[in-house]
């Protein structure tokens, strides 16, 4: 089964320049790691979500889009992104995608929606968000709000926060995103063979339960017929009445 991941970056320029360098290391080791049959595409904020790359590129594409990426001052807010294109799969009935968020501030400010609303939206998890969420200048409150935004929708936050030492720091929230998407995918696989097992036991049950009931009109049929021609013996044999007498 394949799936596609929309990376969204809030390309915000409140992110420290540590903080840039460690989001376009780790997205770019994220897509190098990426299972061959799944595919990326990669937006940033704006007032909409703007597409650098469609998941159709190569990976060289990809990798050079990230390398692109600049942070400045973009009146956007996450929530509203995030919620164009979740409305925007839930229209077109779309299955296995799910948004990788990456972020320092509250997915909510400035948006058009309020936090109830994209929470309610989202709360189905038919479209998981797993975050990496930048940690920087205090920012603990924010980090909690896109953890909450990940949980609610079925995913995973990682903050940078997370990485175990300074060394190799993409990798490690690389390979922490990538494990919490597989685990997901691996639980919504298995989830879906029990359902359609189940559905096939259903329905030979309910072919079971048709040949029964055939069988058992069938024999009903029959013994009526015998019951039939019994009575019709039964009457043949009896005497006529003058003959009696």
């Amino acid at each position: 089964m394949s799936y596609k991941t929309l990376i969204i970056i809030d390309n915000t320029s409140e992110l420290t320049t540590l903080n840039r360098e460690i989001i376009k290391e780790t997205i770019k080791c994220f897509i190098r790691d990426n299972d061959r049959e799944d595919k990326v595409a990669i937006a940033v904020t704006g007032e909409k979500a703007e597409y650098l790359t469609d998941y159709e590129d190569s990976l060289n594409t990809q990798l050079k889009a990230v390398d692109n990426i600049e942070f400045k001052d973009v009146n956007a807010s996450g929530a509203d992104v995030i919620m164009e294109v979740i409305l925007s799969w839930k229209e077109s009935d779309v299955a296995c995608r799910d948004i990788l968020y990456v972020s320092c501030t509250d997915v909510s400010l400035g948006s058009d929606y309020s936090k109830e609303e994209l929470f309610f939206e989202i709360s189905d998890r038919q479209y998981p968000i797993y975050s990496l969420a930048c940690a920087q200048n205090e920012n603990t409150a924010f980090i909690k709000g896109i953890g909450s935004l990940s949980r609610i929708s079925g995913g995973t936050s990682v903050s940078t926060e997370d990485a175990k030492s300074d060394a190799e720091v993409e990798k490690q929230l690389s390979e922490m995103l990538h494990k919490a998407i597989n685990e997901k995918r691996k639980y919504e696989q298995e989830e879906l063979e029990k359902e359609k097992e189940e559905e096939t036991n259903e329905a030979e049950e309910y072919e079971d339960e048709e040949i029964y009931e055939a069988a058992k009109e069938d024999e009903e049929t029959e013994t009526y017929e015998v019951d039939e021609e019994v009575y019709s013996e039964e009457v043949n044999e009896q005497p006529d009445e003058e003959t009696a007498v």
